[in-house]
């Protein structure tokens, strides 16, 4: 019987053997292979890491009664550059492992990947939302009428979509830059109407621009971003991402 070799995947299309055991590269194989060239694991120790640096950066912040701050502000303002902090650098571990090293492997596949490129860009979503989200919500509540997690989870779900977008329109070996530079935009922003803010909840109602600064009260934010991330979902599992040159 003769074996099709199809860049780094041998595939038998007349094997009439339906075990995977005599196929060696089935469709669990596949899965295998696919995971490990987007650095599955390698992508859950970086959102292992995003969560210890934002729990880490929150113990910094004083607790002390005699401290010659505002700690109230203090605190909510740590809290939330952390929180844009953690969603950008999430969006781009998951931007870098959407990248595969060995080419754009599903162009020339003759396996249909759709649903393992949903899987693995889902799994990685849930998991460093339910991760990061979980280190947010052991913060203490500085800020009334704003809940933190929602709000992580909509900038996260936002800047995934744009590196998804960029990945797909461009080449995403440079889309995952993109969350940092809206994440510092973000934050510069917030640091220089600093002087302005008097109340915690000040520091969610940023310029009308910036949706990432706005709270869950605007709803166009919110739509926007959902929007955005739910779009960028679709065109990725259907045609992947560019990360060769000259990619289609």
């Amino acid at each position: 019987m003769m074996t099709l070799r199809t860049g780094d995947i041998h595939y038998r299309p007349f094997d009439d053997q339906g075990d995977d055991k005599h196929r060696p590269y089935g469709m669990r194989r596949m899965a295998w292979l696919y995971l490990i060239s987007r650095k599955f694991w390698q992508t859950l120790v970086g959102i292992g890491g995003i969560a210890f640096l934002i729990l880490w950066g929150m113990d910094r912040t004083p607790t002390g009664d005699n401290a010659p701050v505002d700690l109230t502000m203090l605190t909510a303002r740590n809290e939330t550059l952390l929180l844009h902090l953690a969603a950008s650098l999430l969006a781009s571990v998951i931007g870098i492992a959407v990248w595969s090293p060995f080419g754009e492997t599903e162009r020339v596949s003759p396996v249909v990947l759709p649903v393992m490129r949903a899987v693995h860009l889902l799994s990685m979503g849930v998991i460093g939302c339910i991760v990061i989200g979980l280190v947010i919500a052991s913060w203490r509540d500085v800020i009334p009428g704003i809940d933190l997690v929602p709000l992580f989870v909509r900038n996260a779900l936002f800047l995934t979509g744009i590196v998804l977008l960029a990945g797909w329109l461009i080449d995403v070996r440079l889309a995952w830059l993109l969350p940092v530079m809206f994440g510092g935009v973000t934050i510069t922003g917030l640091l220089q109407d600093m002087a302005n803010m008097t109340t915690p909840e000040d520091l969610w109602r940023g310029s009308g621009w910036n949706i990432l600064a706005q709270d869950l009260t605007h709803g166009h934010a919110t739509a926007i971003c959902l929007g955005v991330a739910i779009g960028a979902l679709m065109v990725y599992i259907r045609d992947g991402v560019r990360d060769t040159e000259g990619g289609e």
